[in-house]
């Protein structure tokens, strides 16, 4: 609905540097392929669009942003609105490249695929991978930047709702993990040659569930998710989100300004017109979710053992980093709101050279319990997220005993602990 030019991309360039994200820039698809493979082409219509005018845009967006354009998506979850096969779209991406390619011959821009919304399940991702083996063992990695697809918890697109206690649940979890695991697979086909990303995901889509997406419960759902999708060896989750709204200022999906309104699950939003005008953006429950993740090192996975029949009150979560320090993150996910919550004892068998442990907790000082919309009550370590995007003080954590090959820890309902245990 609106015009792109150098501005937009010289702004973008000024946010890549500010923050050190990168770019993965969407083409259109639907103009560009047989009109006969489009399943409604009424639906969300848009201007016609050429190769030339695909390609132009990306030498553009290229010669503004260098490297830190790190991949061309074709279309957007393309299974939804064409009826091309998964070898079709893999065709298609090949084709893009190819024109891409022989206009940006030094760039050596790749692409990411299928970006595709298959639910729970992973038919188009193991379509698309077996038509990319058919073209040999190197074809995925030297046409693919990523293999991405979409994952939510929820929906509230159309009639449908999230409510807390399923976004929480360990249903929902265990429908991600199958979905995570299949992605895995098809990784481990690949022969790790082309990294499996989740390229749009949150708690609930079409803009999140309000009461759901924008509460406290969502903090430690998003900590959760990050944690299981890197647990299958995603290596890339984003989180889709807006930079440019005030908080609370919804539109409905038939609005002409939805578009740009603000979304329930979106990470940041600004109190009102004066701070959007002077960059001043809140952290939203969200953000504290990634924010507590960003904690955490680089390292291996430890099974800790948690049994599948604890889901409903506990996730536990073990990472070890190259120095041997142990990690675990574990989070109660009873609302504290519930007459039955319970605080979680959980006893931590480590080798005996491990004998120093402490704790940062993520909490929310709300009466609400879960849902509790009040972003302002959560704390991670004591410590609150400004407006101008920076800590009012560094996290602090406490001592937890250990003795005798044992750690203790007790877990407030509706919190998350990283307890962090060194030899």
């Amino acid at each position: 609905g609106g015009t792109v030019d150098q501005s937009d991309l010289d702004g973008l360039k000024n946010l890549l540097d500010s923050t050190g994200w990168k770019v993965t820039l969407g083409v259109p698809l639907k103009s560009l392929i047989d009109p006969s493979k489009l399943k409604n082409p009424a639906k969300d219509p848009a201007p016609q669009v050429t190769m030339d005018q695909v390609v132009d845009e990306v030498k553009a967006a290229h010669a503004t942003l260098g490297d830190d354009l790190l991949s061309v998506e074709v279309g957007n979850e393309y299974d939804n609105v064409t009826t091309l096969t998964p070898a079709e779209m893999w065709s298609t991406v090949k084709h893009y490249q190819a024109e891409i390619d022989a206009a940006l011959p030094h760039a050596h821009l790749k692409m990411t695929g299928p970006s595709a919304n298959t639910a729970l399940t992973n038919s188009v991702i193991d379509g698309f991978a077996d038509a990319a083996l058919a073209d040999g063992a190197d074809a995925p990695r030297r046409t693919l930047a990523e293999m991405a697809s979409h994952l939510y918890a929820g929906s509230h697109c159309g009639t449908s709702t999230t409510t807390m206690t399923q976004l929480m649940s360990p249903d929902t979890y265990l429908k991600a993990r199958t979905k995570l695991q299949g992605i895995k697979a098809v990784g481990d086909r690949l022969h790790h040659t082309v990294p499996m990303t989740l390229n749009e995901s949150n708690s609930a889509s079409c803009s999140g569930q309000p009461g759901v997406s924008d509460a406290y419960g969502s903090s430690l759902w998003a900590l959760d998710h990050l944690l299981e999708t890197s647990q299958n060896d995603v290596s890339r989750l984003l989180f889709h989100t807006n930079t440019a709204a005030i908080c609370g200022d919804f539109k409905p999906r038939d609005s002409s300004d939805y578009p740009i309104s603000y979304r329930y699950y979106g990470a940041f939003c600004a109190a009102d017109q004066a701070q959007l005008d002077a960059h001043q953006l809140s952290a939203s429950p969200l953000y504290y979710g990634l924010w507590t993740f960003r904690q955490l090192p680089k390292g291996h996975f430890v099974d800790l053992g948690l049994p599948d029949d604890a889901l409903g009150d506990l996730r536990a979560y073990g990472i070890e980093n190259e120095h041997g320090t142990l990690h675990v993150v574990l989070i109660n996910v009873q609302d504290p709101a519930a007459a039955d919550a319970t605080h979680d004892t959980v006893t931590i068998r480590l080798p005996h050279s491990m004998h120093t442990a402490r704790a940062t907790a993520l909490v929310s000082s709300a009466p609400g319990g879960l849902s509790s919309l009040d972003a302002g009550a959560i704390t991670l370590g004591g410590a609150r997220m400004t407006p101008a995007g920076t800590a009012d003080r560094t996290p602090h954590s406490t001592p937890v005993h250990v003795a005798a090959g044992t750690s203790t820890v007790t877990v407030a309902p509706g919190s998350a602990q990283i307890i962090s245990i060194s030899r």
